[in-house]
């Protein structure tokens, strides 16, 4: 399983979220083993899975540690395909410090650090998903990989 995060061409919302976070990641995706991503995209009217195969100029690629655990992390994204964007948590949590959304909806960043937190349990407990940006989220997954990797083994 992989996280991967867009850095490639973005439109308004993409190039707006890159002038206030640092990176210049706009978007979160999981890419499970199988070549199939899961992620809430507001192009694609919420939370999907679709298969990919992602050019390496336009993503950050994180490989995570190997995992029994992409099963529960598949699971979530699975059950939630078709819940819409989650514009209130975009705008509450990510824009405004108000620390609101909408539990029924998901944006990108949110749903794979809540997939990753079934995943690794131990390491991203503390992690609340909805108040995760995408740069925020390759951030700390970057900062806890050691961790991840004791937890996978």
């Amino acid at each position: 399983m992989k996280a991967i995060f867009w850095i490639g061409r973005s439109g308004a919302l993409g190039s707006s979220i890159r002038a206030f976070k640092q990176r210049g990641v706009s978007h979160a995706e999981l890419l499970f083993s199988d070549g199939y991503a899961g992620t809430s995209d507001r192009e694609k009217g919420g939370v999907v899975i679709y298969q990919l195969d992602p050019r390496p100029a336009d993503w950050v690629v994180l490989d995570l540690p190997d995992t029994c655990n992409e099963d529960r992390a598949r699971a979530l994204i699975q059950d939630e395909v078709g819940a819409a964007y989650d514009w209130l948590g975009i705008a509450m949590a990510q824009v405004l410090p108000w620390n609101r959304e909408d539990p029924t909806k998901w944006f990108c960043s949110e749903i794979v650090a809540a997939a990753l937190r079934l995943a690794y349990p131990r390491t991203l407990a503390d992690v609340t998903p909805h108040q995760l940006d995408p740069a925020g989220l390759l951030d700390l997954l970057d900062e806890r990989m050691p961790y991840l990797r004791a937890e996978a083994s």
